[in-house]
């Protein structure tokens, strides 16, 4: 009876480890959805990582700045639909973001 108790517990552990490491992993999302993004405003802690997804059928990019004034710390190039970009933040700060096709679709992310 020990056995079966130990045995459970230690699959209980397992499947645990799973769901988390499943959730941790996907991280912060932001869909390109009705020719915006959704959310525009998403708020994470440093040195995780934003993936952007299109899901729209025209493309898009993910570039870092304003509107005709990029920064230059990220692009994403064209997006087709489907397509992903990802990018890791490591430093605190707001980190404006918009589609260089569509300046008017805009975000933002906090870093804390």
């Amino acid at each position: 009876m020990n056995t079966t108790i130990i045995v459970f517990v230690v699959l209980l552990v397992i499947v645990l480890w799973i769901q988390f490491s499943n959730t941790e992993s996907i991280g912060p999302q932001v869909s390109i959805s009705g020719m915006r993004f959704v959310p525009n405003e998403i708020t994470i802690q440093r040195e995780q990582t934003v993936v952007w997804t299109n899901n729209d059928a025209p493309p898009h990019t993910v570039a870092s700045g304003q509107p005709g004034i990029p920064d230059g710390l990220f692009d994403s190039g064209l997006l087709s639909k489907g397509e992903k970009f990802s990018y890791q933040f490591n430093k605190p700060g707001i980190y404006a973001y918009y589609c260089t096709l569509h300046p008017w679709m805009t975000g933002k992310v906090i870093v804390n």
